[in-house]
């Protein structure tokens, strides 16, 4: 039995996957700098108090 190759479905289905993995791409990107961001703040605010300090020591 032979079976029929449809390329319409099969575009249809690779749409899909390319879609989903793009998808997971960007949740990735996105997890990715929420993480940093967390980590970042405290550094920022540290920074800035260590700033403030030797500016004050300065003067």
């Amino acid at each position: 039995m032979k079976e029929n190759f449809d390329i319409g479905h099969f575009f249809k289905q690779l749409f899909f996957v390319i879609v989903g993995v793009s998808l997971l791409m960007v949740g990735l990107v996105a997890l990715v700098t929420l993480i940093g961001v967390i980590i970042a703040i405290p550094l920022f605010a540290k920074g800035t108090k260590m700033i403030v300090a030797s500016s004050n020591k300065i003067e």
